[in-house]
């Protein structure tokens, strides 16, 4: 009898020491899927954290994938709601610029904690998340010459910080965000064009009410090739926008945005650009969001033709994110007035859509027709018109593969009557990107990737072929 009472005794005391350990394994977070690479974007962009999907080129800095913190969930603040932890919604992808603040306006979800995602440190209600990234690169046309290209490794290194507060992840609701990543690139053999480039993004949104206004700014120093030029340049793009957004019922709402460039060359020809949109909605459903929208623009180049004022009339169909299938469109005619050539009409148009076909794989496809001026040819304007496609496969385990495509042909005219040279430089553009990543940490992606691309012009001094074989490594939390 008393060894079965010892026994009982012993039973209930063991008990009374497993079961809180097995509930503090239940709470102990789980390991997440890892953020895709950051992708050198070839066209002068900066280093990039793109979606899961690991989209080539493309510059964005605003996705990361939902995820759980490494230690112990924080206490829950003020304006955020519960079980977040328990179910992180998905991210919602960039958009072109030309795409940019065009959001529906369905009934604004829940905030999202941000300290639910990721590896951030935490300073009062300041989220920091360090990143850094390497890059070693072989190209056969660093200086995408025609008839005399030279070929290199070049090796890339860029930490950058990211600060937020708020919704900074989903900007569904109110939040502040900077960003900055320098970028150090140094060339084997080629010392001489050794660069330090910068990249700053300060952007935010405050709601009050039916109204929404944001704003942002941009700062971006580059040193890398540039078709229109033909070669390497320097340059200094500063970009401002402001937005808002007026929401009058469950039906109709009307929202602008207005955005200002300065461009500027060391050498070539820079710019001035001011474009102010408006537009007026109608939701024939929560998914399903028609506008019609007008555009004003100035355009004023550093010396050369003059300036240009443009007028555009546009349409828009918007489907928000939806579990497959995320649709943006706009088209319209653009009229340009110059103050030496006659008034030109253009057709543009802006797309960017993704559709999840399986829960491995993801299709992307993004248009665009616009009108620039020329930084190489002085009295020039050049209609840009490109497609881009992308296919995302989860192949196995930590590995996925990507697969990018894309074409542009640009079109010159003169923008001058008097003007005899130029004018009719023609470009065809073509790319292709397959890349593979693996992604074992969710702070930890290491990709291989081949870039294949072409310009032919009928200039042929702006002809060239280059080829480019990169490993890269980022380390983001």
């Amino acid at each position: 009898m008393f060894l079965r009472s010892t026994g009982w005794l012993c039973t209930a005391a063991f008990c009374q020491f497993i079961v809180p350990a097995a509930q503090s394994e239940v709470l102990a977070p789980s390991p997440t899927p890892a953020p895709s690479p950051a992708v050198p974007s070839t066209n002068g962009e900066s280093w990039k954290v793109e979606e899961t999907n690991a989209l080539a080129p493309t510059p964005g800095f605003d996705n990361q994938q939902p995820g759980q913190p490494i230690e112990t969930p924080v206490e829950e603040e003020s304006g955020w709601s519960g079980g977040l932890l328990d179910q992180p919604p998905e991210n919602q992808a960039g958009q072109d610029q030309l795409l940019a603040n065009e959001t529906g306006h369905e009934e604004t979800p829940a905030p999202v904690d941000p300290r639910s995602r990721g590896y951030g440190v935490l300073f009062g209600v300041v989220d920091v998340r360090p990143e850094m990234s390497f890059g070693v690169t072989y190209d056969d046309n660093i200086l995408i010459s025609h008839d005399n290209p030279k070929r290199d490794v070049l090796y890339s290194l860029s930490p950058g910080v990211l600060l937020g507060v708020g919704d900074y992840l989903v900007k569904e609701n109110n939040y502040l965000r900077v960003e900055y990543i320098p970028t150090l690139t140094y060339f084997n053999h080629y010392s001489s064009i050794n660069s330090l480039d910068h990249f700053l993004r300060i952007e935010g949104q405050y709601a009050m009410g039916p109204l929404l206004v944001g704003g942002s700014f941009e700062y971006d120093k580059f040193s890398g090739p540039d078709r229109d030029v033909g070669g390497r340049v320097d340059r200094d793009i500063y970009t401002a926008d402001l937005s808002a957004s007026y929401t009058f019922s469950d039906k109709t709402s009307i929202d602008t945005d207005t955005a200002v460039w300065f461009r500027h060359y060391r050498t070539q020809i820079g710019s001035t650009e001011i474009i102010s949109h408006t537009w007026v909605n109608y939701n024939l459903s929560p998914k399903l969001i028609p506008g019609a929208g007008v555009a004003v623009g100035v355009l004023e180049p550093e010396r050369g033709g003059g300036r240009q004022i443009y007028e555009q009339v546009l349409a828009r169909l918007l489907y928000p994110a939806s579990e497959k299938l995320t649709f943006s469109a706009k088209a319209g005619v653009e009229f340009r007035e110059f103050s030496a050539a006659a008034t030109r009409v253009t057709p543009v148009f802006g797309l960017n859509s993704s559709y999840q076909l399986t829960a491995g794989t993801k299709l992307s496809l993004s248009g665009l027709r616009r009108v620039t001026n020329s930084a190489a040819l002085n009295g020039e304007d050049y209609t840009a018109t490109s497609i881009t496609a992308e296919v995302d496969q989860h192949l196995i385990g930590d590995f996925y593969l990507t697969l990018g495509a894309g074409y542009e042909n640009d079109s010159y005219r003169h923008t001058i009557e008097t003007t005899t040279a130029g004018g009719q430089r023609q470009d065809n553009f073509y790319y292709i990107r397959p890349s593979l990543s693996y992604r074992p940490k969710d702070w930890i992606s290491i990709s291989l990737s081949y870039f294949y691309q072409i310009d032919d012009s009928n200039f042929p001094t702006n002809s060239f072929r280059d080829r480019q074989f990169s490993l890269e490594v980022h380390l983001g939390f």
